[in-house]
């Protein structure tokens, strides 16, 4: 998906490599202004492979649309279930997943700036309850192997298959490895910020990763993942006083009041404004 809209008088203006929108456009569209959620979190800490704070601030002044790889949705949506139950019968918790509907898109709704939906709260007699120390589940999905992406005309990167609908493999066991640090399986710092700010909304201290692997067959038809099968890592963890989240929370808000309410973007960095240009040519 392009920019959905031009620089003009109505909308925003670029000088110095820094957008500011138009008073006219920040009057009607602010009430859709996105919060942070913890994905975007660790995008606007600069963790982000894929998303740098600029766009991040596109995305949530709604500037830009990013779109999800349609096969990487329907995988989620199948086999993120399956991951959560195997985990509540591995450690004896009952999780709640919340219904995006029901609870609005946003489990936080008192909280003007941070927001979103955990991947599961631990509940006590039908009851979201940490104060034993039960743990928020966070659930990831992905490859064994390295697969073949391509960006495709609407920007959107995309899972290159082959003629049977199979994803193209680069590397047998090459996402896997990109796991294990100095022999060691080890969570991104990047989901580790993820989880880390949903705790801290919540107060707590324990939360718990669950990553499915997955075989190619898996994204030709995720009712193909076995959660007994499937190789399913359980990592546990606790906040730290080294991902200095305090600090961080400070800054993701600063950052909000800065760049959000104030409608004038971050500096686009070099690879910012290569990308920008590109989708500013699909707009025009």
């Amino acid at each position: 998906m392009p920019l959905l809209a031009k620089p003009s008088d109505s909308t925003y203006q670029i000088t110095d490599h820094v957008i500011k929108l138009a008073p006219a456009f920040i009057k009607n569209n602010q009430f859709r202004f996105k919060k942070v959620t913890a994905t975007r979190f660790a995008s606007i800490l600069g963790l982000s492979k894929y998303c740098s704070p600029f766009k991040t601030w596109l995305i949530m002044v709604n500037l830009f649309k990013d779109e999800m790889d349609e096969t990487l949705a329907q995988v989620g949506n199948i086999i993120e279930p399956k991951i959560r139950d195997y985990v509540s019968k591995a450690l004896g918790i009952e999780f709640i997943a919340h219904d995006p509907r029901t609870v609005k898109f946003d489990c936080f709704k008192d909280n003007p700036i941070f927001g979103g939906i955990p991947d599961g709260e631990p509940l006590v007699n039908q009851q979201i309850n940490y104060q034993t120390g039960l743990p928020m589940l966070e659930i990831k999905t992905s490859s064994v192997d390295k697969l073949k992406y391509a960006t495709d005309q609407t920007g959107t990167l995309r899972m290159q298959k082959d003629a049977n609908g199979l994803p193209i493999v680069v590397k047998k066991n090459g996402k896997y490895d990109e796991w294990i640090n100095d022999g060691v399986f080890t969570i991104p710092l990047e989901y580790q910020y993820q989880l880390g700010l949903y705790l801290y909304l919540r107060k707590a201290n324990a939360g718990v990763f669950a990553i499915g692997f997955l075989q190619p067959q898996n994204y030709f038809d995720p009712k193909t993942f076995n959660e007994h099968d499937n190789q399913i890592k359980i990592i546990k963890m606790t906040i730290s006083s080294n991902l200095a989240l305090d600090n961080k929370i400070d800054y993701a808000t600063k950052w909000y009041n800065d760049y959000i309410k104030t409608g004038t973007s971050p500096a686009m960095n070099e690879a910012d404004e290569t990308w920008f240009n590109r989708e500013l040519k699909a707009v025009n």
